[in-house]
């Protein structure tokens, strides 16, 4: 059997059985190698409820995590123009942080390595005390100083989003359109989508219950929690209810297609990311920590060398630039009365195509 058929065959087989599991009622799969398509499929269901239809390879989703990864493509872009750099203070371009952004780097902001708390409402400040987005981010809380530990935190790639703003004088909804969505040609790649293009897209939870568990767990309140299935606006709620959608973080919708294609530039000859910067943002910049961290991107230590980024919603992208592949998994893992954990199948699938191909 050719390495594309068993690859074919063996994703298939996970994604089916995933689905027959309850993991999630649907999911693309789109694995590129050279730049080309190797298998794109979608098997299941893009949505259960208010209506049952079915998934399809055009499908558009909410990114969650995985516009951190094109966050960072803009930042690397800046660096290439010289226009930041890693060791840049993140006071240079938000000097209204004041005391929260004392030595912190932009490395720090890109390999989690700023110290700040792992995850905050900032709604809650916001919507209840009637701050300012500049105000409420000045509350950031930090658990640690500065690159002693790694602390997964939207905070840091909700100031990155900040700094992009700040340098290129736009919102960063028209950065990304000017310098990633119309040059590449990613049709579905976009912030606050328009509700005509609504049955174009995969729905997500059942209202924010999670969040909304979260902040209770936090001893806070806030009245203003989505109770309808969300579709067509993000899940995250720093995202919706603090940033109006357009975010760092999160906010991001788009297909397996234009997620394959920001990957793609990490590995391939391209005008946007030369090789240089593909390999300052592709390697380990926290050896002495428990996670791998490069430049936005984990760094799979243990599995299969390469890097990934997953999503709350359901979304990963790996990518293996020595083999010059990727390996994008979109899914509705949110869409179900209780979502579940699917890392390990990520996983599963990282390994089959490290193994295939």
């Amino acid at each position: 059997m050719k390495p594309s058929n068993l690859l074919e065959y063996k994703l298939s087989t996970l994604l089916r059985d995933a689905i027959q599991k309850g993991l999630f009622p649907g999911g693309v799969m789109l694995v590129e190698q050279d730049g080309y398509p190797v298998m794109h499929q979608a098997m299941g269901e893009a949505s259960t409820y208010p209506e049952r239809r079915a998934l399809s390879t055009a499908h558009i989703f909410d990114l969650a995590s995985l516009t951190k990864i094109v966050t960072t493509t803009l930042i690397l872009m800046l660096i290439q123009e010289d226009k930041i750099r890693l060791q840049t203070p993140v006071l240079k371009h938000l000097s209204w942080l004041g005391k929260v952004g004392e030595g912190v780097t932009i490395q720090h902001l890109l390999t989690h390595t700023s110290g700040y708390r792992a995850w905050q409402p900032f709604y809650v400040i916001h919507k209840n005390n009637n701050h300012s987005i500049e105000d409420t981010l000045k509350c950031i809380e930090r658990e640690a100083d500065p690159a002693t530990d790694v602390i997964y935190s939207d905070a840091n790639f909700i100031l990155l989003g900040k700094v992009i703003e700040a340098i290129e004088k736009q919102n960063l909804s028209q950065v990304l359109y000017h310098r990633l969505v119309r040059p590449l040609n990613l049709s579905g790649l976009q912030y606050r989508p328009s509700h005509e293009i609504t049955s174009q897209m995969v729905p997500t939870e059942f209202g924010n219950r999670i969040e909304a568990e979260m902040v209770s767990k936090r001893k806070q309140s806030f009245e203003h929690f989505r109770q309808n299935v969300i579709w067509g606006e993000v899940n995250d709620g720093n995202s919706y209810y603090f940033l109006q959608g357009i975010a760092g973080h999160a906010g991001l919708f788009g297909t397996a297609t234009d997620v394959a294609a920001i990957a793609r530039l990490y590995m391939m000859d391209n005008p946007w990311l030369s090789s240089d910067i593909q390999q300052l943002a592709l390697r380990d910049y926290t050896p002495n920590a428990s996670v791998g961290r490069a430049l936005g991107w984990v760094y799979d230590r243990e599995q299969t060398g390469g890097f990934y980024h997953t999503g709350f919603t359901g979304t990963s992208v790996w990518v293996d630039p020595s083999k010059k592949l990727s390996a994008v998994i979109m899914t509705s893992r949110l869409h179900q009365d209780k979502p579940k954990d699917i890392n390990s199948f990520r996983k599963a699938c990282h390994q089959v195509v490290t193994t295939c191909l």
